[in-house]
């Protein structure tokens, strides 16, 4: 489990300013859910790209961990009860967030109190992943 969670957050740092492109899921330009699918992919070799509204209800169903530094973990952005937006947790308290919110349009690395500024008009919720499904 440790070495997918590191794997998977070493994925997630590829996307440090990397152009927020609509539906692209690439290193050449990527959404949000497009960055967490990539993430995922390359570290369970699945091919999966769906919503962050997907994610949270299909892959990052578990609430709680033990131990946040070696557990997949993202921030889910909800309004109505919908994921529209999602951030990876990539340690150390840091999560790559991909948004067209974002200075320049890029993937940027932010701390979790930054994150619920930004997004202060929206419910957000952590959310772990759910190891059972891959």
């Amino acid at each position: 489990m440790k070495t997918k969670c590191k794997s998977f957050m070493e994925n997630l740092k590829l996307f440090e300013n990397v152009p927020y492109v609509w539906g692209g899921e690439s290193l050449s330009g990527s959404d949000c859910s497009g960055t967490i699918c990539f993430a995922l992919n390359n570290t369970f070799n699945t091919d999966i790209r769906i919503t962050a509204d997907e994610l949270l209800k299909n892959y990052f169903t578990r609430t709680y961990s033990n131990d946040k530094e070696n557990d997949i973990c993202a921030l889910f952005f909800l309004n109505n009860k919908k994921a529209i937006h999602v951030s990876g947790y990539i340690g150390n308290g840091l999560y790559l967030n991909e948004s067209s919110l974002e200075p320049n349009y890029c993937g940027v690395i932010r701390r979790e109190d930054e994150l619920y500024k930004i997004y202060n008009h929206l419910v957000i919720v952590k959310r772990f992943f759910n190891w059972s499904i891959i």
